[in-house]
């Protein structure tokens, strides 16, 4: 009786303790997942917090600038466009393009054309199953002063011939440097752009065509503005602002955020408590009862040398228009629409 109550005990004690090796390990296993998944969350906010922005912005990372709260009186947006993908790296070989001036498009439709006017054995054959390449020529003479193309979009045959849509800025390229246009000064540009065309834009076309290009230039009511100079100032505010440039406050601002002393009775100065990434266009500035609107176009894709090597973040209007409009208690609202064209290589 004795030995049969010890085996119980015993196997009672066995069960018991398998019980517990179970648990444990199953309570060790869920911590090692919790802690894993909080290590990769870690890491994910880490990289979002340098590379992401305002939570008004798409979290795709390509199209955004370096922000992570929101900023007062800063909207930011992710704006949808219709702009076709631009392939870089890519040298036309072919010798089908006039040499006249003019502008013209070519659709490489098969690997064996991508071939023949790239010279290369390979590309990516999936770019091709829904795509065709375009190339398109721009022959002409163009008055250059830092125009630099946003993209192109809207290929289609109309009243009996082929048109694009191309949009496109003039760059600001300096600090405290006024925009001047010398429309007599033209100068011969002969290039081939390329672009990713899905197959449903256009039907396919064989040859070279002649295409007329429907040139849509943006922020042409602003032909006076520059980044403001700057030398760096502890005290710069942590939100966006704009200062309307007054009699009053024109040498507090220079010497609270030691700036540029070119700075004038009617400018109009905004501030980002950032760097941009890529460029900006201004697109629109104007009183609206006692609100300032500020709109802005961010062009992630699009560089400019200057805000790469200087801390821009200055942006002068010269001459406001409606500086008389302004009252004493006005607000400030500031957008910033992101445009990302994705830029690929497709080479395999």
């Amino acid at each position: 009786m004795k030995k049969r109550l010890l085996i119980i005990l015993t196997a009672v004690l066995l069960i018991f303790m398998l019980f517990s090796c179970g648990k444990t390990s199953t309570e060790t296993d869920t911590q090692r997942a919790t802690d894993t998944k909080t290590d990769i969350q870690s890491e994910t906010n880490t990289e979002t917090d340098t590379q992401t922005t305002d939570t008004n912005v798409s979290e795709d990372k390509e199209n955004n600038n370096v922000i992570t709260d929101s900023i007062a009186n800063m909207t930011i947006v992710s704006k949808e466009h219709s702009y076709y993908t631009t392939l870089n790296e890519m040298e036309y070989k072919g010798e089908d393009f006039p040499n006249e001036r003019g502008t013209y498009i070519k659709l490489i439709k098969t690997a064996e054309e991508f071939k023949t006017c790239f010279e290369c054995e390979n590309v990516e054959k999936t770019v091709l199953e829904n795509n065709y390449i375009l190339a398109l020529k721009i022959h002409e003479d163009i008055t250059l002063y830092s125009y630099k193309m946003i993209g192109c979009h809207n290929l289609e045959y109309k009243d009996g011939e082929y048109q694009i849509s191309l949009d496109y800025y003039r760059q600001v390229v300096g600090d405290n440097e006024k925009d001047r246009i010398y429309p007599e000064i033209a100068e011969e540009i002969s290039v081939v752009k390329f672009f990713v065309l899905p197959k449903t834009e256009v039907e396919a076309f064989d040859n070279v065509q002649n295409v007329k290009i429907n040139k849509n230039l943006i922020d042409n009511t602003f032909s006076s503005r520059s980044y403001a100079k700057h030398y760096g100032c502890s005290d710069a505010p942590k939100s966006s602002t704009a200062w309307l440039i007054t009699e009053e406050n024109r040498t507090n601002l220079i010497e609270s955020f030691n700036l540029h002393k070119n700075i004038e009775k009617g400018d109009l100065l905004v501030y980002f408590p950032f760097e941009m990434r890529g460029d900006i266009s201004l697109v629109k500035a104007e009183m609206n009862g006692s609100m300032l609107n500020v709109v802005f176009e961010n062009y992630t894709h699009v560089e400019n040398e200057y805000v790469a090597k200087n801390d821009a973040r200055y942006f002068l209007i010269d001459n406001f228009q409606a500086y008389q409009n302004v009252p004493d208690d006005y607000e400030v609202s500031i957008t910033i629409n992101v445009i990302y064209i994705p830029c690929i290589t497709i080479y395999e």
